[in-house]
């Protein structure tokens, strides 16, 4: 354990993040401090015994903190960090246990069509041997860590690998998470009786939509299927059995031209205040490259300010972490503007 004084760190590194992120069956560096959209992030390969990915991973912090005491003179762990806005210069307090643990694996399937989603069905993959292997090494190495007492009793734990409702491995995911803080991705096409046994008795544990839609045409416009009554079924179902309003988190991709109108604005604001929903993550389809100057990114930031403005008239908030700087500033004044 370091002593608490200022040096060069993020939240994730502070935190012990444990992130399992990529292919588990292509010998890359999976297992991160971060989940960052980033080159060269902290990282090790899924190879060996589960003690061992655990030990290098100890070893991958506590060089990435290391590096952080030289103020990033001399780095080989943390180059990547030093382009993130979150490595920052603070007064770092380390107890040396992971609080966070997210599995966001690939092979992993996803019985949805999101137009923006880059991932597609993959099931057939689980017939490979070497994609089985690697979930084993996963589950393996979590559990060396968990006997170890190297994860903390109220670490949030996040499953974000495809659909985890279709997941082979669900059974697996909805164990280890059994009686935890977790944060369960789904699209809520179908409701799952072990996701909704840990809503109701973990207060801290979530689902997380990404809804993207307010209006039946619109779900269907961008999921590639007409069920979005049967998903707000799903979702009265997992607040009936939340403990407190919040464990339903909803988050929001602006598309222009396809999503970015008032109506589903309006309707969604509608649907939150239905499930005591407070605050909604507002994001972007990243895959698309915005000119600063052209008519679609204005559209993207003026309808940005428009949601804004019906969040604040509603006493609700939004996150916007995929927005620079300079974009959430604009559709601030625009939300502002519309609040008048």
């Amino acid at each position: 354990m370091h002593k608490n004084h200022c040096y060069l760190s993020c939240h994730r590194i502070n935190n012990f993040n444990l992130c399992f992120n990529g292919r588990v069956d292509k010998g890359g560096k999976i297992v991160a401090l971060c989940c960052e959209m980033l080159n060269n992030i902290p990282a090790i390969k899924l190879s060996g015994t589960g003690k061992q990915i655990i030990d290098n991973f100890v070893f991958l912090r506590e060089s990435a903190i290391k590096e952080g005491h030289n103020h990033a003179q001399s780095v080989v762990v943390t180059e990547g960090c030093l382009n993130c806005v979150n490595w920052q210069y603070d007064d770092w307090k380390d107890n040396g246990l992971v609080r966070f643990v997210n599995f966001s694996m690939y092979p992993a399937p996803c019985d949805c069509r999101c137009i923006y989603c880059v991932y597609r069905n993959d099931i057939k993959e689980f017939n490979d041997l070497d994609v089985i292997d690697g979930y084993e090494k996963v589950f393996e190495a979590v559990k060396y860590a968990e006997d170890t007492g190297l994860i903390a009793q109220d670490a949030l734990w996040q499953i974000s690998s495809g659909e985890i409702t279709v997941h082979p491995f669900k059974k697996r995911f909805i164990d280890i998470t059994k009686n935890k803080n977790t944060d369960f991705f789904t699209n809520c096409f179908v409701y799952d009786e072990g996701i909704g046994l840990n809503l109701a008795s973990n207060p801290m544990s979530s689902i997380n939509l990404s809804i993207d839609a307010g209006t039946r045409e619109t779900w269907f416009k961008i999921k590639g299927f007409d069920n979005f009554d049967v998903v707000l079924e799903n979702l009265q179902r997992y607040y009936e059995d939340s403990m407190q309003d919040g464990q339903l988190t909803f988050k929001y991709i602006i598309l222009p031209g396809i999503n970015d109108n008032e109506s589903d604005f309006q309707n969604v604001v509608s649907i939150m205040k239905c499930f005591g929903v407070k605050k909604i993550h507002l994001s972007r389809d990243n895959r698309i490259k915005y000119s600063g100057t052209g008519e679609q990114y204005a559209r993207l930031v003026n309808s940005l300010g428009i949601f804004l403005s019906l969040l604040y008239k509603n006493e609700m908030h939004a996150t916007m972490y995929s927005y620079s700087l300079s974009e959430r500033r604009e559709a601030e004044k625009i939300a502002q503007k519309s609040k008048k």
